[in-house]
């Protein structure tokens, strides 16, 4: 089993935030690798900048404690028993914390390059979030 986690300090409030990632369909607003995202039931429909489809289950969602679970169900990466949660945290101050993490099953010759292109895709989305933020 591999592990991503990723961790983003933002200068917002923890509600504020979680009106940006809180939808899972409008995932394309934010996240600079997504150009178009959408919600059919609970299945998630991302396409990549490079045309590529990701399909996520959306598992959890809650509103209250502002985090969400989902599995990719269907991607065009070596990535199997994919499971993600994001999640933002109030941290004082009007600010907050979001938090981005997996776990999953690769094949050991694509384990650091399925680890490297996890990482850089919470990286960017939540540098994207700072950004708007």
């Amino acid at each position: 089993m591999h592990s991503v986690f990723v961790s983003f300090e933002m200068n917002a409030s923890a509600t504020r935030v979680w009106q940006v990632v809180g939808d899972p369909g409008q995932m394309a607003v934010w996240h600079p690798g997504i150009v178009e995202s959408a919600m059919t039931d609970r299945t998630r429909r991302a396409v990549l900048g490079n045309g590529m489809v990701v399909l996520e289950r959306i598992e959890k969602h809650d509103d209250a404690a502002m985090a969400y679970e989902y599995v990719m169900t269907d991607a065009p990466f070596p990535l199997r028993d994919y499971r993600c949660t994001l999640a933002v945290k109030p941290s004082g101050d009007g600010r907050c914390t979001v938090e981005w993490s997996s776990t999953y099953e690769t094949d050991d010759e694509a384990a650091a390059d399925m680890s490297a292109l996890v990482r850089s895709v919470y990286v960017d989305g939540l540098s994207a979030v700072r950004a708007m933020l």
